[in-house]
């Protein structure tokens, strides 16, 4: 029992370290334990304790990490979503989260804002191929194709 008394201990040792740094999700804390070879049962008891100490909550997780990506990083829903996803939040809590973001984010605003700053860089390249410069920028941040044409129908003011 002394060892695992110690290799709780470890355990939570490590999941705090990764907290210290940022939020995490349920998923990447219990990832990481797994990775560092701790076994399941020490995992879900650091996992549960850190639950009802409010370390751990994918709901704050998430609208934390979407508030990031839309200050920081801004992108279309659809990439947003996929972050999520990414950092094992579980699909109710990210759908969750992507509709409380679609009744106050306006991607098309977003989309051409992003446009607008990227064409000034651009000024001095031709316009096709600066059109196809902004086209590739928008579609990484994965806006939606018609949001795209939208944008670049405004700043090179021709019919999409």
């Amino acid at each position: 029992m002394k060892t695992d008394a110690g290799e709780l201990r470890r355990a939570r040792q490590s999941a705090y370290g990764l907290l210290k740094y940022r939020e995490r999700s349920l998923k990447e804390i219990a990832d990481r334990l797994k990775e560092k070879g701790f076994s399941p049962d020490i995992c879900a008891n650091v996992i549960a304790e850190l639950q009802k100490l409010g370390y751990l909550d994918d709901v704050r997780f998430a609208n934390a990490l979407a508030q990031d990506i839309l200050k920081f990083n801004p992108a279309g829903v659809s990439f947003i979503r996929s972050k999520l996803y990414s950092k094992g939040v579980p699909a109710g809590v990210a759908d969750a989260v992507i509709s409380a973001i679609k009744e106050d984010y306006n991607e098309n605003e977003t989309a051409r804002r992003l446009a607008v700053m990227k064409a000034k860089r651009l000024e001095d390249i031709e316009p096709r191929k600066a059109k196809q410069r902004i086209y590739g920028f928008l579609t990484r941040r994965r806006f939606n194709h018609d949001i795209i044409l939208d944008a670049l129908s405004e700043i090179f003011k021709d019919d999409r």
